[in-house]
């Protein structure tokens, strides 16, 4: 007989979920992270339910801000990258001193397009 484990809050396993997927993109998978938040839980005496990863995850996919992986257990990534570091950082709050400055936009559009009509220019010359 299997004991049952009263639910977390859903936001709360929610922010623990996604601070546990890496901001890079990579994967990360179910049974890893199924068992890293049961540590972080047990350490405040509580206890994963699966009933509710498996729904978090789930609600997490299907808002767009996971993406499935693959795998023996399964594996999620996060969608987007920059989105998501932003969501954990605060713009200037950087821990080492170092600001991020935009950088140059690459070539638009327009410029290839004139880059190929220069080009043709002089192919039929």
């Amino acid at each position: 007989m299997t004991q049952e484990h009263p639910s977390l809050p859903e936001q709360q396993l929610i922010e623990m979920l996604l601070k546990q997927v890496p901001l890079d993109g990579s994967t990360v998978g179910n049974t890893a992270l199924k068992r890293a938040l049961d540590d972080i839980l047990k350490a405040e005496g509580k206890q994963l339910n699966e009933d509710d990863y498996w729904r978090v995850q789930a609600s997490l996919v299907a808002s767009g801000m996971l993406a499935k992986g693959q795998g023996r257990g399964g594996s999620v990534r996060r969608t987007d990258i920059k989105e998501a570091s932003s969501q954990l950082h605060a713009p200037g709050d950087d821990e080492d001193g170092f600001e991020l400055e935009s950088q140059d936009k690459p070539a638009t559009t327009e410029n290839a397009q004139n880059l190929r009509s220069a080009a043709n220019l002089l192919i039929y010359k």
